[in-house]
């Protein structure tokens, strides 16, 4: 993944919402994900301005989640690792990937 940090977490600091942005030379786009936690399992859903996307194989250990956004029949792999109230996040998707910070959303 890329992140070498240590600490530790309990899996339902990772419910509730969180955002970033991504930067491109088409503009910015904010992205929301809303993740529930049930033991070491991960649910929810990616809300993109072209659309919702269902989360899916979503796992936790520690401090740690992977999971899947599937849209349509794309699939983008997620890694992340949360550190104090953030989300450090990679993607992966048909080899090209990259890196977000994602935020909580606070009520």
């Amino acid at each position: 993944m890329g992140f070498n940090l240590t600490g530790s977490s309990d899996s339902k600091n990772f419910d509730g919402a969180w955002s970033s942005t991504i930067y491109s030379t088409q503009g910015n786009v904010e992205v929301v994900y809303q993740f529930q936690v049930e033991g070491g399992n991960l649910t929810g859903a990616a809300f993109l301005p072209i659309g919702t996307f269902p989360i899916s194989q979503g796992t936790i250990s520690g401090n740690t989640i992977s999971f899947i956004i599937l849209m349509n029949d794309i699939r983008i792999f997620h890694t992340g690792y949360y550190l104090r109230d953030q989300l450090l996040m990679s993607t992966n998707y048909q080899g090209n990937s990259g890196q977000l910070i994602f935020n909580r959303v606070k009520d």
